[in-house]
């Protein structure tokens, strides 16, 4: 899997050239065409009731998307769960996929820092840990994790994130395209959030708006604000965004869209540089030690990433001659905090009747 997902990036992100990479693009578009009919009857069988659904006695809320990846699905969770919480009306639970994983394990590049009374489970099967969650932790309100392709837990809500700077990539299905599904499933949410709108310029963001107006669903705009700079072999010390300002900096990362987040850290520093890996990189040492070669020779003050990135850094040794650090990043919501707000009256209503029965 590994080597295919290499071999993905270089022929689909990267767009190499030459008679292998033709086609190997070809191949990946016939296994697009066969992942289109599987998406399809996938659904269909749920819609005829041939698949059953399971629901959870409590309020369910979705959040995913249709791409594979580079949404800033992660900070919209985090956001979400701390304006639940912040009701204080009950604790909140985070459920994530963790395929081949037991629910105790926690997945690195996922394992965001959480305030107390958010419990967060990576479970295979979402609905046992569901019921775990509600009968030990006394769970009110759960926020599916990259929830809206798993359509056997019935959810109250369906919030689904596009990403403003790369929608619906080349409009393919996996693995030639980024879709995760066709872009007409959207008809399933309820939700829309059109992410890094700050991204785009106003003419583009106009566009995506109106092929979203189709569907007819309450929209939200947001954008992911940098914080804070993270030393990534001290979490505890936090550096201010002005020790990067006008010096050359090293970016590398591990991401859907990696040009969403060059773009954010463009408007920091200099960008001397840029270093990409496929989507979810698990990185060696080998990795670093070329990134900090090439770094030096351009003679750069600092190296940059993502905090999911930093995550499956942590088993790495990083140099000490110059600092590597992470970008911390909280969402923002622009337009459509009026429908965020009935998002929390309708979960803070769902628990009081729960408390009735």
């Amino acid at each position: 899997m590994t080597l295919f997902k290499g071999l993905w990036f270089l022929a689909v992100q990267q767009r190499q050239k030459g008679f292998f990479w033709v086609i190997f693009r070809f191949f990946l578009r016939i296994l697009s065409l066969f992942y289109f009919i599987i998406t399809k009857l996938h659904s269909l069988f749920y819609r005829l009731g041939i698949i059953r659904t399971q629901k959870l006695p409590c309020y369910v809320i979705s959040i995913g998307n249709i791409t594979a990846g580079g949404t800033g699905k992660t900070p919209f969770v985090l956001y979400l769960a701390e304006k639940l919480l912040n009701c204080g009306y009950g604790k909140i639970g985070i459920l994530s996929r963790g395929y081949g994983r037991k629910y105790s394990e926690s997945i690195d590049d996922e394992a965001f820092p959480l305030q107390d009374n958010i419990i967060r489970i990576a479970s295979p099967d979402r609905f046992s840990a569901g019921i775990m969650l509600i009968n030990n932790e006394e769970v009110k309100t759960i926020i599916l994790d990259d929830g809206f392709q798993h359509l056997i837990l019935k959810r109250d809500l369906d919030i689904v994130l596009i990403d403003a700077t790369n929608p619906f990539g080349t409009g393919w299905l996996l693995p030639f395209g980024i879709l995760r599904e066709p872009v007409s499933s959207l008809a399933r949410a309820d939700i829309i959030v059109i992410t890094h709108s700050d991204l785009v310029i106003a003419e583009q963001l106009s566009r995506l708006e109106f092929k979203l107006s189709r569907y007819n669903k309450k929209t939200i705009k947001a954008i992911h604000k940098p914080q804070c700079l993270v030393l990534i072999s001290q979490p505890d010390k936090i550096t201010d965004l002005s020790e990067i300002k006008n010096k050359a900096v090293w970016e590398f990362c591990g991401l859907g869209n990696p040009y969403q987040f060059h773009r954010t850290v463009s408007s920091l520093c200099n960008i001397k540089g840029l270093t990409i890996f496929p989507d979810h990189h698990y990185y060696s040492q080998q990795d670093i030690d070329i990134i900090f070669e090439r770094g030096k020779k351009e003679d750069v003050s600092a190296f940059i990433t993502t905090e999911k990135d930093a995550l499956r850094l942590k088993n790495i040794k990083l140099p000490d001659e110059l600092p590597f650090y992470c970008l911390k990043i909280k969402l923002e919501i622009t337009e459509g905090e009026e429908v965020i707000n009935r998002i929390v009256a309708s979960s803070e209503s769902a628990c009081a009747r729960q408390v009735e029965r």
